[in-house]
């Protein structure tokens, strides 16, 4: 397995950045007994992946790309960094396993002679819980601020993210994962460039902060690389700014959270539904239509102050499908 290491890195106005993909699950141990929590459910139901008529060259998929709290690789993600940092997922590369490696320059080499897999791009991302349901304004603003590295999985912020991949340029690809997907044996896992980050390691009272040079020096980074605990405790890296990179699908997420989120309404009225009223069925078809242009416009966001409009839109709309369903099923009944 992957340790989760830093597999390179790039300075900007005098910031260096280090560059980490998550793919390693290693078992993570609790401070106590009590820090335990059940696994979450991952069973999902619903549409996990749309096709848009008027864009049938792209997939559309959902993610719960990152969470806050410890992964399996013993790094841990304030609640602080999520929320300064989430939005830097837009516009980042969908990839295969972490394959993004580059043997030579396009321009200088040949194509053939990389290991880039990159076959789609995030285009937004939000905050949302463990569920993958949005946060508004106010919500994010009446978080707790105080930070816990085992906040149980429902009290978690998380980050949403919006995606696609490119269907017809990768064919095989996309239906081999649109298969995973549907099966639920594929997950995500995000990659980020790091920061800013220090150490935690257990003396066995407190957690004592190391930063990054001195961790370096006296072997406390080697501890978290290698996952050899102190005092019986995991040896644990903390991110307090990053940036994402991009996510990788995988079936070995080093975060349990992560996965493919359920995407948009989760059935086709006029298939679910033969013969049932028609005005009922047109009814659904609009309702349809208005919520993929919301989930487009979300996407796409470049006003956080219409942020919240289109959260409670959303959420109407589900209230109004939720239903005309029932009315339909009472329809077709009769």
């Amino acid at each position: 397995m992957s340790s989760g290491g830093a597999v390179g890195a790039f300075e900007h106005d005098g910031v260096e950045y280090e560059r980490v993909r998550v793919t390693a699950s290693l078992s993570l141990r609790p401070a106590s007994e009590d820090d335990i929590v059940e696994p979450m459910d991952r069973a999902v139901a619903g549409k996990l992946f749309t096709i848009n008529k008027r864009s049938p060259d792209l997939i559309n998929v959902d993610l719960l790309l990152d969470t806050e709290g410890v992964n399996g690789n013993w790094d841990y993600m304030t609640r602080s960094a999520i929320l300064a940092d989430h939005g830097t997922a837009k516009w980042k590369p969908m990839d295969m396993d972490h394959g993004v490696e580059e043997a030579e320059s396009y321009v200088t080499g040949k194509a053939s002679a990389n290991h880039n897999t990159i076959f789609g791009v995030m285009t937004g991302a939000s905050l949302c819980n463990s569920e993958g349901e949005l946060l508004t304004a106010e919500q994010v603003s009446d978080l707790p601020s105080e930070e816990d590295m085992y906040r149980p999985d429902a009290e978690k912020v998380a980050v949403k993210a919006h995606a696609s991949l490119w269907r017809f340029m990768f064919p095989r690809t996309a239906e081999d994962l649109t298969k995973s997907i549907a099966s639920g044996s594929m997950k995500v896992s995000m990659e980020r460039w790091i920061s800013d980050l220090d150490y935690l390691t257990w003396n066995g009272n407190d957690w004592d902060v190391t930063d990054k040079a001195t961790a370096k020096q006296n072997g406390i980074h080697e501890r978290w690389e290698n996952h050899i605990e102190t005092n019986g405790y995991p040896t644990i890296r903390r991110t307090h700014r990053f940036l994402y990179g991009g996510v990788a699908s995988t079936t070995n997420p080093a975060n349990a959270l992560s996965r493919y989120l359920p995407t948009g309404l989760d059935f086709a009225a006029a298939s679910r539904w033969p013969g049932a009223n028609p005005g009922l069925l047109n009814a659904y078809t609009a309702i349809q239509a208005e919520h993929a242009e919301l989930h487009r416009a979300f996407a796409t966001l470049r006003d956080d102050a219409e942020r919240d409009h289109l959260i409670a839109r959303h959420r109407d709309l589900h209230e109004v499908a939720a239903q005309l369903e029932e009315k339909l099923n009472a329809s077709k009944r009769k």
